[in-house]
């Protein structure tokens, strides 16, 4: 077992050179203990609260000879660890979290001090409906589970936690619906994840593009969405989704072509308004996919079918243009 200051040497090996992390000495029943925390990202009223408890407890108490009885005693909510594994953990210092270390004692502690920080939550800009919440997505992934809690009370919602980026360290969660989502697309997307091998992870973009079927296809495979309502309705139809902290969009899958046609705002109207305004988008795909073909293939190829009044204006009309009708009709 590594002694206090073999622990406090490796942890300042690991983070040298960094300024704003602090290594604050305290002493706990005549035991040197060390506060570690980086000032930045820490929340100083709560740091200073467990100084407070810790004085104030050992001012008023004689009957603990423990440091350790003394911490589990004031903060029982507090998360043990190893101190073998105190190398691995050490990065959640870098998320805000403050670890205690206690001579003599082969634990150390680690205390949620994260500052918060980030905006609130605002109504999603890239979705904008009439009807519904108007509520999205934000930076901080834990608020983001809290949208999707507050609307899915029930203990079948499942949500797994891992972290991917050999640099960033993300967090990640994926959630689905236990009894619902198909087990072999939940085991496919922790498969997927976890061969997943970058050094940072700044936004959803880079899970969506290694994980998609057909990584060289142009056309998206993974759905993703700044809206807490359409994620928990597309988790009720069985589809899993993947949050990433530090940005407001998640990713769901799998996903059918025809879904990409779907609107937020069809989960608020009834179900003959909503299927006579799914059928209009997909008319108004097949105008846009087929009528300038038309118009190309009977204006160039088959002029026979035209009437002969109606086609000298066609010609007359396309006298000074540069181009070919195909040309036009692919730059419009």
């Amino acid at each position: 077992m590594k002694t206090l200051g073999e622990n406090i040497k490796v942890l300042k090996h690991i983070y040298q050179n960094n300024d704003d992390i602090v290594f604050q000495q305290l002493s706990i029943l005549n035991e040197q203990a060390y506060l570690i925390y980086i000032s930045d990202l820490v929340n100083q009223e709560s740091l200073d609260e467990i100084e407070k408890n810790i004085h104030h407890y050992l001012a008023n108490n004689t009957n603990y000879h423990s440091p350790s009885k003394i911490i589990s005693t004031l903060f029982p909510w507090v998360k043990v660890e190893d101190t073998d594994l105190l190398e691995q953990a050490s990065y959640k210092i870098l998320s805000g979290y403050s670890l205690l270390l206690i001579d003599g004692i082969k634990k150390f502690y680690i205390f949620n001090t994260k500052n918060k920080i980030g905006r609130n939550i605002t109504e999603p800009t890239t979705e904008r409906t009439a009807r519904g919440p108007k509520e999205g997505f934000i930076e901080d992934i834990d608020q983001n589970l809290n949208l999707i809690r507050k609307k899915i009370k029930s203990p079948s919602l499942k949500v797994e936690n891992l972290i991917l980026g050999e640099k960033t360290k993300t967090n990640l969660s994926i959630v689905y619906m236990n009894g619902i989502a198909n087990k072999d697309i939940v085991d496919e997307v922790k498969k997927r994840l976890s061969k997943i091998k970058i050094d940072g992870i700044l936004e959803s973009h880079y899970i969506q593009s290694m994980i998609k079927d057909s990584p060289k296809s142009p056309f998206p495979t993974v759905l993703s969405t700044e809206r807490p309502d359409r994620v928990c309705g597309q988790l009720l139809d069985g589809k899993v989704a993947i949050l990433i902290d530090g940005t407001p969009f998640a990713l769901l899958v799998p996903v059918m072509f025809v879904e990409f046609f779907h609107s937020s705002d069809d989960y608020y109207d009834s179900s003959l308004v909503a299927t006579i305004v799914r059928w209009v988008r997909f008319l108004g795909l097949f105008v846009t996919l087929i009528l300038p073909a038309f118009y190309v293939a009977l204006t160039s190829f088959h002029q026979d079918l035209l009437q002969t009044p109606f086609l000298i204006r066609i010609a007359a009309s396309r006298e000074a243009l540069p181009y070919p009708v195909m040309i036009e009709a692919i730059s419009c």
